[in-house]
C-alpha cells in the first residue's frame, strides 16, 4: 500500500472510538472491527494491505499466544489515535483499556512492509507479543524486550487528508479488486484439485474386474479343482498345466497334485468373495465420483467464502487420508456429511448427541452433521447450501430440516426419524 493511503487510513481509524472485536480469521490476516465497521489487515509477506467488507469466515480458530494477547489488551479498548510512523509503512494504533481497578494504555503496531509484515502489542515501550519474533542484527523483537524502532527512509512526503468516507470506499474497493484476482485463483487450484481426484476414481472403478468375468474365472476355478481330484494318478507331481478336452489349462504349481486342488479350492472362495463385494465397491466409487462432480460444479459457480470451505487443508493435499465421510470447515467449525448410505450412517454413530444435524426436508439427501451445539446463523446457513449444492440440487428455493442429534433416529439402512426440528429457507442462486 502507498503511504498516502496509510496516512488516510490512520486518519480513519482516529475517527471510531473502540475496537469492538479483534482476531485472526486465517495465518496472516487480522479482522478488527472498530465501532460498526469491519478492517482486515492482510500481513502477507508478499502483498500486505488493508482492505473492508462485512463479516468473513474464519478458516480456523486460533490461540496462539498473540491472539490471547489481542484479545486481552485490545478487545473492547477505547481508541485514542492512530498515527504514522515518520515515513515508514507503519500504523501506530494506541488505546486504552479500562476497567474497575486500572487502566492500561497499549500500542497496536501494524507493520505492512513488504517481506517484513509484522502485528506488534507494545506495553511501555516492550513487546508483549507478536505474530512474527525475530532477533536479527538490524532489528529485535522478542518478548518483554524494549522495541527497536526502524530507522526512517532518507525522503519526506506531504500528504493530503481525504475525508474517512472516502477512504472507507477506497478499502472497499480495494477488497473487491483483490478478490477479483484472488476468486480465480482460488477457483483454478480447487478445481485442478478436485479434478485429479475425480480422476484417480474414475481409475480406480475402470480398473474394477467385470461380475461376468469373475463367474467364468470361478466355475474354472472349481472345475479344475475337481478335474484334479479326479485325475490324481494321471497328473505328475508339480505340473502347471492339464490338458481337458484338448485344451490347455493352467493349474498352481504343487509337490502333489491333491495340495494345486487345495489351492484352486482356496482361490475359488476368494474369487466368490470378490462378487460377493464387488457391487459395494462399485457403488462405494460411484458415490464419491458423484460427490466430486458435485462439488466440481459448486465450485465453478461458488462465492469467494463458498471456494474457502471448499478449499483443502495442506494435509489433505498432501496426503491423502482414509476417512469414512467428507468433512470441511466453515468459520473454523468442521461440518461432515456422508457420500453414501454406509458414510451416512457412520456419521451419525459416530456424532455427540449435542451436534447439529441437517437433512433436506422431503428430498432424499446425505446427512450432515455441525461438530457443534450452537453455531451463528452464517454458519449454519452455509452448511444448508453445502448440504444442497453437494447433493447436487438444481432448484433455486430449498428448505434444510436442522436439530440435535439426539433427537435423530436411525431405523432401516441410513433412513431415520427425527422430532425438534427447525425450517432452514435457502436461496441457492
Amino acid at each position: 500500500m502507498h503511504l498516502q493511503q496509510l496516512h488516510d487510513i490512520a486518519h480513519l481509524f482516529c475517527s471510531h472510538k473502540i475496537i469492538t472485536y479483534i482476531a485472526r480469521i486465517s495465518d496472516n490476516v487480522i479482522h478488527m472491527r472498530l465501532d460498526t465497521t469491519d478492517y482486515y489487515i492482510d500481513l502477507d509477506k508478499g502483498q500486505p494491505r488493508i482492505y473492508s467488507h462485512q463479516h468473513l469466515l474464519k478458516t480456523k480458530q486460533y490461540n496462539a499466544p498473540f491472539d490471547i494477547a489481542m484479545s486481552k489488551y485490545l478487545y473492547k479498548a477505547n481508541i485514542i489515535t492512530c498515527r504514522l510512523d515518520g515515513m515508514n509503512k507503519i500504523l501506530q494504533l494506541s488505546c486504552v483499556y479500562k476497567n474497575m481497578y486500572k487502566s492500561v494504555t497499549t500500542l497496536f503496531q501494524i507493520e505492512l512492509i513488504s517481506r517484513a509484515t509484522n502485528a506488534i502489542i507494545i506495553q511501555h515501550d516492550r513487546v508483549i507479543a507478536a505474530l512474527r519474533f525475530y532477533d536479527s542484527k538490524k532489528r529485535q523483537v522478542l518478548p518483554r524486550m524494549l522495541l527497536t524502532p526502524l530507522e526512517q527512509p532518507n525522503f519526506t512526503k506531504d500528504f493530503v487528508t481525504n475525508s474517512p468516507i472516502e477512504t472507507l470506499n477506497m478499502l472497499k474497493r480495494e477488497y473487491i479488486a483483490m478478490q477479483a484476482t484472488l476468486l480465480e485463483q482460488k477457483r483454478t487450484k480447487i478445481l485442478h484439485f478436485l479434478e485429479v481426484k475425480k480422476a484417480k476414481l474414475m481409475q480406480l472403478l475402470s480398473e474394477l474386474p467385470q461380475i461376468d468375468a469373475l463367474i467364468v474365472e470361478r466355475d474354472t476355478q472349481f472345475m479344475l479343482a475337481n478335474y484334479i481330484l479326479t485325475h490324481l494318478d494321471s497328473i505328475p507331481n508339480y505340473a502347471t498345466k492339464v490338458i481337458i478336452y484338448g485344451k490347455s489349462y493352467t493349474i498352481p504349481s504343487a509337490p502333489k497334485p491333491s495340495m494345486a486342488s487345495d489351492k484352486l479350492f482356496k482361490q475359488v472362495k476368494k474369487t466368490k468373495q470378490k462378487i460377493a463385494h464387488i457391487h459395494m465397491q462399485r457403488e462405494n466409487l460411484e458415490s464419491k465420483i458423484t460427490f466430486l462432480s458435485n462439488q466440481i460444479l459448486f465450485a465453478y459457480h461458488a462465492t469467494n467464502q463458498e471456494l474457502t470451505i471448499l478449499m483443502p487443508k495442506k494435509q489433505e493435499v498432501k496426503k491423502e487420508q482414509k476417512s469414512h465421510y467428507a468433512s470441511f470447515y466453515i468459520d473454523g467449525i468442521r461440518v461432515s456429511i456422508g457420500r453414501n448410505e454406509r458414510e451416512n450412517i457412520k456419521l451419525l454413530q459416530d456424532s455427540k448427541a449435542d451436534f447439529l444435524w441437517l437433512h433436506i426436508c422431503d428430498i432424499p439427501s446425505s446427512h450432515l452433521i455441525i461438530h457443534a451445539n450452537r453455531v451463528g446463523e452464517h454458519v449454519l446457513r452455509y452448511a444448508g447450501i453445502l448440504l444442497a449444492k453437494l447433493c447436487g440440487i438444481k432448484d433455486n428455493k430449498i428448505v434444510i430440516d436442522y436439530t440435535k442429534r439426539r433427537f435423530v433416529k436411525l431405523t432401516q439402512g441410513a433412513h431415520v426419524v427425527y422430532a425438534k426440528e427447525s425450517k432452514l429457507h435457502l436461496q441457492l442462486h
